[in-house]
């Protein structure tokens, strides 16, 4: 299964992004897209996680009009993408996922999603149009983090098409807040836990 790099066109959003769009050119035709959607969060203040800031009273302000918004500017440029996979990282739990997939005037999307233990509540997941792809298995892959810190799982997917497997691995790594130097070694622990999956599949 070829993947290519694509080029962004155009991005319409009020807020930061990052992406990535790859596109299978052979007769599987598949796009793929990834997205950081910057803190996707609900309004409703979990106790268990680190969410107060993005809450109903919390200091970033946020109101039902300003969550509506956002939601509204992420499903405009979803939409335009129009991929059959499209993985998302920086999101709350399920909900906002299927307030997100509503939104949406050209996709029906199926949800894969795990609560993660991150101690913000932010979680990978991923969208799939079952039309174009059969989906096979997923899992949540755990980082072991040395100082017992949480961060977000990796998502594996896996797909068939064509009598080809397609696995889709969904990752966001520690921050680097906090200064390169500190964050590295835990990034390099993501990156050897991703890569020993990686190998244990092509074994």
């Amino acid at each position: 299964m070829n993947i290519k790099i694509e080029p962004i066109k155009y991005i319409k959003l009020i807020i930061p992004t990052f992406f990535l769009i790859t596109n299978a050119c052979t007769e599987n035709n598949i796009k793929i897209a990834f997205w950081n959607v910057e803190n996707l969060f609900d309004l409703e203040n979990d106790q268990l996680t680190n969410d107060d800031e993005f809450s109903i009273g919390g200091k970033k302000n946020m109101d039902e009009r300003i969550f509506n918004k956002k939601i509204t500017n992420l499903s405009e440029v979803i939409d335009s993408i129009d991929a059959d996979i499209f993985a998302l990282c920086e999101v709350e739990n399920i909900s906002v996922l299927e307030t997100l997939n509503n939104s949406s005037k050209t996709r029906d999307y199926s949800i894969i999603h795990y609560d993660s233990k991150d101690l913000r509540g932010i979680d990978v997941a991923l969208f799939y149009d079952q039309r174009k792809i059969l989906f096979l298995e997923s899992e949540s892959i755990k980082i072991p983090m040395p100082n017992d810190k949480p961060t977000r799982d990796i998502l594996l997917a896996t797909f068939t098409k064509n009598n080809k497997k397609l696995f889709v691995f969904v990752n966001h790594w520690p921050s680097r807040y906090g200064g390169v130097k500190e964050t590295n070694p835990l990034r390099k622990i993501a990156a050897n836990t991703l890569r020993n999956k990686i190998d244990t599949i092509l074994h």
